[in-house]
């Protein structure tokens, strides 16, 4: 293979991993936001299912067991509220 072949794979390489940073980034930006008092309704429906959960953390109700990486809080709306256990560490943002 020569220079010029070797280049253009290269190249065909990275475009080929940006489409798919590119798709990947978009269907994330697609997901679906339930708000608490929905979530609660459909929760049966979504079990086992990765969702995205809308409402305010309840103050003072936030535990960190860094330890553990434990990740423990109350999620509300209006109407209802959900008690979030996570043992994927600390969100950054």
């Amino acid at each position: 293979m020569n220079r010029k072949q070797r280049n253009m794979l290269g190249v065909g390489i990275v475009v080929i991993l940006i489409l798919f940073l590119g798709v990947q980034s978009f269907s994330n930006a697609l997901s679906f936001y339930y708000e608490v008092d929905e979530f609660v309704q459909k929760a049966d429906t979504l079990d086992g299912k990765i969702v995205n959960v809308n409402g305010t953390i309840l103050k003072g109700s936030t535990v960190w067991v860094p330890e553990k990486a434990l990740l423990t809080f109350k999620l509300a709306d209006k109407n209802s509220s959900i008690t979030v256990v996570s043992n994927q560490g600390m969100p950054g943002n």
